[in-house]
């Protein structure tokens, strides 16, 4: 959300004298001639005192912000002729003879594609194009275009979140990309004094403003580690150690709010948590490389749980679910520096998981809880064909959050059946932009065609960290068992409550999943309305790559386009039950995925069953993943002295007997007893039901 100009004040280093602001320089070399007034010579000995410079050593490119690295010599020659032409982007857009600094081509109210091209990610492209040929056109095409971007963009007086070319984090990220660009230029004959100097004045400008104001959440992160850059790699500033301490005590104090103890980040979203991992690593790096400690933070087992959360989490194909808001890079890529974060961190488990087994060592365990987060995986083993569910009972996550509790992914056997259909994009003008966000584009349950609403609440948009447990979890060698609610009402779905809009409040949803290990898994629903009589709708969004073979009140077969594999899902209601399958829907908005670029979607099945109009209702799914046809079926059991529920599971692994209790006493479900809460038992073939778990 833009934040529109603050009280503070900021002045500019151009506001000041040539005296003044080489006054701002802790050098010998240029105290002296201005002591003598001699400017000319203080001038020239600060420029000589950067083309000389050898400590510290200039850094690269972030490789967190570009991907200038990657591109071969023909891709990378091509885009910066294209930045020389002054034209910009993946869509290579034109900026005019005189760029258009504040041109936004995109129908986005909040100018994303503008404020991106102010993070001067593209410096990256132009210098590494100067590098690899020696052409001197791409010296002065850096040159032109800082010029003209310093003159044309003047700091604002007043934070002010608003102005596309100052929004805090993206002065952040020019912070961490200028060092480099300034290091690839500075000897360079198109670099003349004057654009050097003023480039430094800016540099000057942005550690100030960045000193001065702040923003909160992911956004500090890249702020203040922009500021570490500057205070590291410009110590000549006298203003550099303070800079420092700065950068370093909102570091650290955004370690201690925004990382939970689980590792997880506040704003729980796989991209996001992404961009936390590598903007702290980027500082455990930059610190360490340059001896500078800071105080009250373990950097090494912070970064260390940041990438726990995110290698446990990874889907048996090597792809990363993609929970809540987010563009991250490309999954192969990200595999790379798990692996990378893994030996930097000595964690071989790490490694393993990256690199599907080739290198590391295996985990000790399978299924894991992320339980501040409430992000529970059941996973089977760690080879290709690994059974693995997501199950999400989690609080929501800020203004990146999606209405997603109690939400679950399903991947088996190579292929994933049950997903979250991604972001989509952060247009909020786009209609499908509410869609991907909203209920009806997550696996869970919807109550009259409403959407969870948890963004209504003001305080949600504001997350904190926890220590608290989300929902329920029991692991076991044999069994896998989580819990969660959802309580907070449900409405149409909109980014802000519409006047006079109401919500259902008086409906409870819980839901209870049931892993039998390392097979299948039990999926329990239980709604209870005291808002009297609705209809209820449980969701199941697909992957395109699969394709509904059957799909009917009691029993649907999803199987793979590519591979044998299948999922099944039988449900054991005897309510009257209404199935539909919905692909690629633009009236009412239903049945898409976001194929991971910006605004692009893929028609993909959604199936939904509808049950009702009921005040309270309990629905049991079974999801059996198989390779191959198979009968499966699901039936429920009457539980004999005590409360509970109870299932029959028939497969070709034979009978299984399932029981879940709130209690201890002995209690009897088809052929067997058991005084557990959770039991399980398998018979057939004319045997008597071994125990499996409970």
């Amino acid at each position: 959300m833009a934040q529109r100009a603050t009280s503070s004040s900021f002045k500019s280093a151009f506001s000041l004298s040539e005296q003044q602001f080489l006054q701002e320089f802790n050098l010998d070399s240029v105290a002296g001639p201005l002591e003598r007034g001699d400017l000319e010579a203080a001038r020239q000995a600060l420029l000589r005192h950067y083309d000389d410079r050898a400590v510290p050593a200039w850094p690269i490119f972030p490789s967190r912000f570009t991907d200038a690295g990657s591109l071969t010599a023909e891709e990378l020659l091509a885009q910066a002729d294209d930045i020389t032409a002054h034209r910009f982007g993946n869509a290579r857009i034109w900026l005019g003879d005189k760029v258009d600094w504040m041109h936004n081509p995109t129908p986005d109210p909040m100018a994303r594609w503008t404020r991106d091209l102010h993070r001067h990610r593209w410096l990256a492209i132009v210098a590494g194009a100067y590098e690899r040929t020696g052409d001197e056109k791409y010296a002065r095409t850096f040159v032109n275009l800082m010029a003209d971007w310093i003159s044309s963009n003047s700091p604002p007086v007043r934070k002010d979140e608003a102005n596309v070319a100052w929004t805090l984090m993206g002065v952040g990220m020019r912070a961490a990309i200028w060092p480099a660009a300034f290091a690839a230029f500075c000897r360079s004959r198109a670099f003349t004094d004057e654009t050097k100097l003023n480039m430094l004045r800016s540099v000057y400008d942005h550690a100030q403003y960045l000193c001065t104001f702040k923003t909160r959440l992911n956004h500090v992160l890249r702020e203040s580690n922009g500021l570490a850059y500057l205070s590291i790699y410009f110590p000549e500033f006298r203003q550099a150690s303070h800079w420092l301490c700065t950068a370093t005590d909102r570091l650290g104090e955004e370690l201690r709010n925004h990382v939970n103890e689980d590792g997880t980040s506040v704003e729980m979203s796989i991209a996001y948590q992404w961009l936390v991992a590598d903007e702290f690593d980027a500082t455990r790096a930059l610190l360490r490389e340059h001896g500078v400690n800071m105080s009250g933070a373990d950097l090494d087992d912070s970064v260390t749980k940041l990438y726990a959360a995110l290698a446990y989490v990874l889907r048996p194909d090597g792809n990363w679910p993609r929970l809540d808001d987010g563009f991250m890079g490309e999954d192969h890529v990200q595999r790379k520096k798990l692996a990378a974060a893994g030996r930097a961190l000595d964690r071989p488990d790490f490694v393993y998981i990256a690199t599907n087994g080739r290198c590391g060592q295996k985990p000790d365990n399978t299924s894991c809880a992320f339980p501040n987060a409430g992000l529970y995986i059941m996973r089977s083993d760690w080879s290709d064909d690994a059974r693995y569910l997501l199950f999400d009972a989690g609080p929501f996550s800020g203004y990146h959050g999606h209405e997603d509790k109690l939400s679950i992914e399903v991947h088996a056997y190579g292929q994933s059946f049950l997903i979250d259909p991604g972001c989509y994009a952060y247009n909020t003008v786009d209609p499908y932009r509410a869609y991907f966000i909203s209920s009806r584009a997550h696996n869970t349950v919807t109550v009259a065609g409403l959407s969870q609403v948890r963004r209504w609440e003001r305080g949600n948009l504001d997350p904190a960290r926890t220590t608290d447990q989300q929902g329920i979890w029991v692991s076991s060698d044999n069994f896998d068992y989580a819990q969660g609610i959802y309580s907070d009402g449900y409405g149409a779905y909109a980014f802000q409550r519409p006047p006079g809009a109401g919500t259902i409040r008086d409906v409870n949803h819980t839901r209870r999943v049931l892993f039998v290990k390392p097979d299948y898994w039990l999926i329990i629903d239980e709604l209870q309305s005291m808002a009297g009589l609705q209809d209820y709708e449980l969701i199941f969004n697909t992957s395109p790559e699969v394709e509904v073979l059957s799909a009917d009140s009691r029993r649907t077969c999803l199987a793979s386009k590519r591979k044998k594999a299948r999922l099944y899902l039988v449900n054991a209601s005897t309510l009257d039950i209404h199935s539909k399958t919905v692909v690629g829907s633009e009236n009412p908005i239903q049945g898409w995925f976001a194929d991971g670029w910006n605004g692009h979607k893929i028609p993909s099945p959604t199936l939904i069953h509808r049950i009702g109009p009921a005040e309270s209702v309990l629905v049991t799914t079974l999801l059996y993943p198989c390779l191959g046809e198979q009968h499966v079926n699901l039936e429920p059991l009457s539980v004999r002295g005590g409360s509970g529920l109870a299932y029959q599971v028939t497969s070709n692994l034979g009978a299984d007997y399932l029981m879940l209790s709130s209690d201890n006493k002995c209690k009897a479900f088809g052929p067997c007893e058991s005084d557990a809460t959770i039991a399980g038992f398998r018979g057939g073939h004319g045997q008597r039901p071994r125990q499996l778990f409970g």
